[in-house]
């Protein structure tokens, strides 16, 4: 069935006031007993048996990911692992070249995104994190065999419903209008940053992937939005839907805002200070991808297109440039350049509590 008419602004004023109730009530037992997050961070995977000390709020998040209550598309799931394997490189750099701009455009939840002093004080960990959440969650087997990506997407969703806790706690200055922090509609919108503007960036780079994939990395895509705790229902499953639901949220939520254009010019300062062979161009190509309608309302400066952009994009890679054939590659080279960079591997960690 078409989903169109999920996509009314009735219905997604709706999905504003709606947020994670599992993943929150979890959160809730954390702070209680601050140690259960370092016990978290400390696991490979989930474990089958979880320990009898832990609140039945928390035990029942976890339980959410023992049980296959979803059904998937095995065929597609490793179409698309196969995908990421040969271009998870440029996947990757698109989320930091398109996908995060995009969604930096939005002036609701870059309110969200702006309260984390990680995102503003280090950009360049908060991208690597961004990166490994997405590396991870298409290691092969993921949603099949293997399940220790589950671990990654679970911390990730208990990550939001940290956020949520503390802004709508302690944050003051925290508007109603905006809708609830962390909603049901910016995690749409941000889970189709991630997925569809990323098949358009491939597109604009003259590289264009078929209906049968791009609609095979939706269904992942919607995998991943259900283990983050995203109402699936709403979730396109064609892409018209998802280009009707993304236009819709655009006209929705695109206008300028501090927020958003701190994030941007903090992302942009981390790029031109950076070792990638497109640092000096990051500006040119987030303009070139996100377009003149989202690159104005983020003040990104127009300019004449340099000479060296079609090389540029050419030879766009998250880590260094070389040919990627296997998942394990790309994370063994992933992981040598945070090291040197950052001088330490990239983990995705519960925060410590209080």
């Amino acid at each position: 069935m078409e989903k169109f008419k999920l996509y009314a602004p009735g219905a997604l004023d709706e999905l504003r006031q709606r947020q994670d109730p599992l993943a929150d009530q979890a959160v809730l037992s954390l702070l209680e007993t601050p140690g259960l997050s370092e016990t978290i961070n400390e696991w490979k995977e989930i474990p089958a048996q979880l320990p009898v000390d832990f609140p039945a709020n928390l035990k029942a998040f976890l339980d959410f990911y023992q049980h296959d209550n979803f059904t998937l598309d095995p065929f597609k799931l490793q179409t698309s692992q196969t995908f990421f394997a040969k271009e998870g490189n440029k996947y990757m750099a698109l989320l930091g070249l398109y996908s995060l701009p995009y969604c930096y455009a939005f002036a609701d939840g870059a309110k969200v995104l702006a309260r984390s002093k990680r995102i503003l004080n280090n950009p360049g960990e908060r991208l690597m994190e961004t990166a490994w959440f997405v590396l991870d969650a298409f290691k092969p087997g993921s949603f099949l065999k293997n399940r220790s990506s589950l671990l990654t997407l679970a911390k990730v969703r208990l990550i939001h419903a940290i956020s949520r806790f503390y802004i709508q706690k302690h944050d003051r200055g925290w508007n109603p209008e905006w809708g609830k922090p962390v909603n049901q509609e910016d995690m749409l919108g941000t889970n189709l940053a991630f997925s569809l503007m990323v098949f358009r960036g491939f597109r604009k780079m003259g590289k264009p992937l078929s209906r049968d994939m791009s609609e095979s990395l939706l269904h992942y895509w919607k995998a991943i939005g259900y283990y983050l705790g995203l109402d699936v229902e709403f979730w396109p499953e064609t892409l018209h839907e998802a280009g009707i639901l993304e236009k819709t949220i655009r006209k929705r939520h695109l206008k300028f805002s501090p927020e958003g254009q701190l994030l941007m010019d903090n992302l942009l300062s981390y790029y031109e200070k950076g070792r990638q062979p497109f640092a000096p161009l990051s500006k040119y190509l987030v303009r070139f991808f996100v377009g003149e309608e989202v690159a104005d309302s983020l003040n990104i400066p127009r300019g004449p297109i340099p000479d060296n952009l079609t090389l540029a994009l050419l030879n766009i890679s998250f880590t260094r440039p070389f040919s990627t054939s296997s998942h394990q590659k790309l994370t063994f080279e992933f992981q040598q350049q945070a090291v040197e960079t950052f001088g330490h591997r990239v983990q995705l960690n519960l925060p410590a509590l209080q």
